[in-house]
């Protein structure tokens, strides 16, 4: 059960890179939108590691 929400986030994350490119950090710090949308997903990485 957990394992299929792993890989759900990891094929979310995946696709999220796809369509924002590495321009995401300096974004994230002028529109306080995109951070709240990039904090989940530092949540996982954190989780994975």
């Amino acid at each position: 059960m957990f394992e299929s929400s792993r890989l759900a986030a990891e094929h979310l994350a995946d696709a999220y890179r796809q369509l924002v490119p590495l321009r995401t950090r300096t974004v994230h710090r002028s529109e306080p939108e995109v951070s709240s949308e990039t904090q989940p997903a530092a949540v996982k990485t954190r989780r994975r590691s």
